[in-house]
């Protein structure tokens, strides 16, 4: 039995006399023993480092004092020794470590030799003089150097990957082989389009594309990986920042797990209708920005923390409250109302793309329901305190919001 772990080795004595133990360590941890068959009825625990590739050998057979295996489903197990006076403090995978506890403790305690064997035992003597090197998990690119050593791929067990500062033009087509990926960080690049292909990472849990070129797409074809199936279901975290967009597309809505959206030093004059309706969205940063008016959907969300700082709000003098803008409403208008306020289902494979775009462009009124057309009526001032639990604000703490008045209930007065 043979497998990777971190260990620390806890001397006893030193611990009596406080002299300073040894850190825990990358290890590989292996069970097994010499010679024949039955390897003469005797069993090791070799313990291997990257520092001792040889490795040091504890004998199992009347020298285990007990095996601590509280708290295994952890991923945590302690063996004792008579001789040394050391413990090995293992941190690892809990099946392996079960494993590893039922075999010891199944030959400490007499079991028949047959019955042990059930679980594989390493020859010793074949076991390679190196320590396994742990899968790898994160890497970092900041040069060209880098890049090129990478040979064209990546380690397929890799669930951080960053790659900064080195002008990329596109998103390498390799990164979506990596199924285990949870943060990507391409900040820094030259990056203007997204493909749908990046809906092969089932997991993306973050995803950094700041300081890109994403403000390049202007078509709103552009920005259809945000309706990916894969990233509607697991991205929590989304960095845009520095990309001079100039507009968000109403399809984030769909990412409905996100939690965190940065917004910040870009071009946008407005936020989309809908982002209020977002589900889980509790951080929202659009700091430096050139937005006149928010959305009336904010001000049924949950958010808590919201930076709104160096944006160009409307002042009190251009706002005129009350005065009703709004114009005949289309049985188009009428019929797209009606979907969202008695939440219907529809999806691709009942509406025209055109339709659901559309449905996705609703305006809102301050009671909260949908309205057509898109476009705000009316302007209110509102104390910024309304939109989140904690809000950077500039000296003003009154902020303008665009909303509509619905048909049913509020067109006959004055919200």
């Amino acid at each position: 039995m043979r497998f990777n772990c971190q260990v620390e080795v806890f001397n006893r004595l030193c611990a009596s006399t406080a002299q300073t133990q040894s850190k825990r360590q990358k290890s590989t941890l292996t069970v097994g023993g010499y010679g024949s068959s039955q390897f003469g009825g005797k069993l090791w625990i070799l313990h291997q480092t990257p520092q001792n590739g040889s490795g040091v050998r504890y004998k199992v057979n009347s020298n285990v004092l007990e095996v601590f295996a509280k708290f295994v489903q952890e991923g945590k197990v302690t063996v004792r020794f008579k001789v040394p006076d050391v413990d090995l403090r293992i941190l690892g995978d809990p099946r392996q470590l079960s494993r590893f506890v039922e075999l010891i403790r199944g030959f400490c305690s007499g079991k028949p030799w047959d019955e042990i064997k059930k679980i594989k035992i390493t020859n010793l003597e074949t076991v390679a003089k190196k320590c396994d090197a742990p899968p790898q998990k994160k890497l970092v690119i900041s040069t060209s150097k880098d890049l090129r050593s990478c040979k064209g791929s990546y380690p397929s067990t890799l669930e951080h990957l960053q790659i900064n500062g080195l002008e990329l033009a596109h998103v390498d087509p390799k990164i979506f082989r990596l199924q285990h990926l949870k943060i990507l960080n391409l900040e820094g690049n030259k990056i203007q389009k997204v493909p749908k292909s990046i809906d092969l990472i089932s997991g993306l849990c973050e995803l950094n594309l700041s300081g890109n070129k994403l403000g390049l797409s202007v078509r709103e074809e552009d920005w259809e990986w945000l309706r990916c199936e894969s990233l509607r279901a697991s991205l929590r975290v989304l960095d845009l920042s520095h990309n001079e967009v100039l507009a968000i597309p109403n399809c984030i809505l769909h990412l409905r797990s996100l939690t965190t959206l940065h917004l910040n030093d870009n071009k946008l004059s407005k936020l989309p209708n809908n982002i209020g309706f977002a589900r889980n969205l509790k951080n929202l940063y659009v700091h430096r920005n050139t937005i006149k008016w928010l959305p009336a959907s904010l001000l049924t969300s949950h958010l808590e923390n919201c930076d709104i700082s160096e944006n160009n709000f409307l002042e009190p003098e251009e706002i005129a409250e009350g005065k009703d803008g709004s114009t005949g409403i289309c049985l188009k208008d009428m019929a797209a109302r009606a979907v969202l306020v008695h939440r219907l289902k529809y999806g691709d494979s009942s509406l025209p793309r055109e339709l659901i775009r559309y449905l996705e462009r609703a305006c809102f009124c301050l009671c909260g329901k949908a309205t057509f057309p898109s476009e705000p009526s009316f302007f209110k001032y509102v104390n910024s305190v309304n939109v989140a639990s904690c809000v950077i604000y500039d000296n003003v703490h009154m902020v303008s919001v665009g909303f509509r008045k619905c048909l049913v209930k509020c067109r006959s007065r004055n919200v």
